[in-house]
């Protein structure tokens, strides 16, 4: 399976900051499973959580699938899908297995307060390990009782419970093309080799691009998930040969070197991130693209079906 990625706009940006809880991305090497709860269709059509409001999910745990594992495990932290979509809304919190609130970051680089601007946003909140516990665990969620109608909508909540790389049975694999060095075109074929029983191989770019993650970092690994499928990575593959084309016509300008990485998964949801390749140049002839990043963006300013 191939798929290339297309850029069309920069969206408003956001960086996350908190004293319990940090943005982060899986780095290479990192190993880790993932537990992904994407919420089920509701009859009314709904594909989210509504956390707050007159019409929310009603606040009770929820399952995290599949149990758990904590023998070696190294740390752990919750990623969250997010939408503040009703401005006002403050106060997102989570707790797990019944624990201590942990309040989840706000955008640091939208203008504070953060609550009067709609944005989607995908925080991380770092999880003392000391509150899972081996097979089932749950979640809740809650906003502030504040604004007009507080709302966010949530479409999907991951736990991530990482491990020590040399004590676990795991995926492997690394990338064989590009190499260190190589340069990138209009198009090229990224190519991996992996080991053990693989569900699918993601290769993700570190370059500047859109900051379809709304952290504010232009320059980074690119890639988010929404109702627990990744995008706008390079793209995916899942089945042999582990490849993908990577068609670069939105890619933007590069004044620096671009790395590459993949995100190996098997089939028991046991992730490995591959060792980084690097220097890697962006050479398109004379065709360019350049990323025009959004600024001054007002207050309560939203654009819904055309009606404001």
């Amino acid at each position: 399976m191939k798929r290339a990625r297309q850029i069309r706009t920069a969206l408003p940006a956001a960086v996350l900051a908190s004293v319990l809880s940090a943005f982060a991305q899986p780095q290479p090497g990192d190993v880790f499973r993932e537990h992904m709860y994407v919420p089920p269709y509701a009859e009314y059509g709904d594909k989210w959580l509504r956390v707050g409001g007159q019409y929310d999910y009603g606040g009770g745990n929820l399952d995290f699938p599949g149990d758990v594992g904590l023998e070696n495990a190294v740390k752990a932290e919750v990623y969250i899908e997010k939408v503040l979509c009703h401005d006002q809304t403050r106060g997102l919190s989570i707790s797990v297995n019944d624990n201590a609130w942990i309040l989840v970051p706000e955008a640091e680089k939208i203008p504070s307060p953060q609550y009067n601007y709609q944005h989607f946003f995908f925080p991380t909140v770092n999880l003392p390990l000391a509150q899972l516990r081996e097979g089932g665990n749950v979640f809740k969620m809650k906003v502030d009782n504040a604004g007009w109608w507080p709302q966010n909508l949530i479409y999907g909540v991951h736990l991530r419970v990482y491990y020590d790389a040399d004590k676990v049975d795991r995926p492997g694999g690394k990338i064989t093309a590009p190499a260190d060095g190589e340069t990138i075109g209009m198009e090229f074929e990224c190519t991996a080799e992996v080991t053990g029983d693989i569900k699918q191989v993601d290769f993700i770019a570190y370059s500047d691009d859109v900051n379809w993650e709304g952290d504010g970092e232009y320059r980074q690994w690119h890639y988010h998930f929404h109702r627990g499928t990744i995008q706008h990575n390079i793209g995916s593959a899942t089945e042999e040969p582990w490849s993908v084309t990577w068609n670069t016509e939105w890619v933007p300008n590069q004044e620096e070197p671009m790395k590459m990485m993949a995100r190996i998964v098997d089939n028991r949801g046991m992730v490995f991130m591959t060792p980084a390749v690097e220097e890697l140049d962006l050479a398109r002839n004379e065709h360019g693209v350049e990323l025009c990043k959004p600024y001054n963006v007002p207050a309560g300013w939203v654009t819904r079906l055309g009606a404001k």
